[in-house]
């Protein structure tokens, strides 16, 4: 069995020979097949051949080329499905058969059968010139369903080219086939929707096999009971959602702790102040607070803080040099003069 990238790349000849194909035949004792490289198989790559000589006994024989290809599935995302381009040459021709006559040919892929007609050669042509060969190749196109391994992991392809062609007693007839190929069709990247599943979420893809929340497989060989999984970014918004809650909790007592300790202090000042012997002496030396002077107690203080009256000589000097107004105070205030120099009149 050969990996899908090996079988694009082989040399397209039998097992034996180095490539991926095997051979079943209905007489092996009369029909000999091998991998030839002759000047009619192109790009350097081998033709698969089957030929039967004049020995034979036999009214008809029957030649099957066939191969199996196996697929990493994660190389196409995960598909369950896939599409694929399958196309061959053949040539046939015989001592005894005219060129032009018609035989029918098979191929298959997994279930898909293909029904082709496959025109004798010119067998003289071919032998003689290496020319011939110009029919165009079987091309066929279709859809298989990948059978699996248990884990879902490596998909199963059956590849086969089918042909039986009757025979006359000592015909000789030559059968080959070139250039044979299977392209899978690269899908494109799946778009997974969400669908509430007993108060869970289930990622969905038809036909695709996802690595993501719970999987719902769909299509050949989805397991019967496989066990939920539980996708790494739930886990670890879960984890850090608790983390700052918690976190959020230890602050939140913080906070609490310093205010409280805060209001401690304000209280334990207050207190010290208010039993400090200095506030109490200030208390004792300023008195009770209704010891507050009447009117006629600030009057007789503010009497003993005035200045005295001037002399007479110096207010009879003064009145002679200058015209003064003097305004008469409230009792118990000092004489206010007003500018010495007045205007001429």
């Amino acid at each position: 069995m050969a990996n899908y990238v090996e079988f694009t790349r082989s040399n397209g000849g039998l097992a034996i020979d180095g490539g991926p194909w095997k051979v079943i035949r209905s007489e092996p004792n009369d029909v000999n097949c091998g991998s030839l490289e002759p000047m009619w198989c192109e790009n350097g790559k081998y033709c698969l051949s089957a030929w039967v000589l004049p020995c034979a006994t036999r009214s008809s024989y029957s030649v099957s080329f066939y191969t199996d290809i196996a697929v990493n599935i994660s190389q196409f995302y995960g598909v369950t499905t896939l599409e694929y381009e399958w196309q061959y040459s053949a040539w046939w021709g015989s001592t005894k058969v005219p060129p032009g006559t018609n035989l029918p040919i098979t191929s298959s892929v997994d279930g898909a059968i293909y029904n082709n007609t496959l025109t004798a050669g010119n067998y003289t042509q071919l032998f003689t010139y290496g020319t011939g060969w110009n029919d165009p190749p079987f091309k066929n196109n279709g859809l298989t369903v990948i059978s699996t391994n248990p884990e879902r992991t490596i998909g199963y392809i059956h590849l086969a080219i089918n042909i039986t062609f009757p025979r006359q007693a000592g015909e000789t007839i030559n059968y080959y086939v070139k250039n044979a190929e299977f392209k899978i069709v690269i899908p494109k990247p799946p778009s997974p929707t969400t669908l509430p599943t007993n108060g869970t979420s289930t990622s969905r893809i038809s036909g695709y096999i996802s690595s993501a929340a719970t999987v719902t497989y769909s299509g050949y060989g989805a397991p019967a009971d496989r066990p939920s999984s539980v996708s790494i970014g739930t886990l670890i918004g879960s984890t850090m959602g608790t983390a700052i809650f918690m976190i959020l909790i230890v602050l939140g007592l913080f906070c609490c702790w310093r205010q409280r300790l805060i209001r401690r202090g304000i209280g334990r000042v207050a207190t010290e102040e208010k039993n400090s012997p200095s506030t109490t002496i200030e208390s004792q030396r300023m008195g009770p607070l209704d010891d507050t002077p009447t009117r006629d107690q600030d009057r007789s203080m503010i009497l003993e803080q005035a200045p005295p009256p001037p002399s007479a000589h110096r207010l009879s000097s003064t009145l002679t040099a200058n015209t003064t107004r003097i305004v008469d105070n409230p009792p118990g205030y000092s004489l206010l003069s007003l500018p010495h120099d007045r205007p001429d009149m």
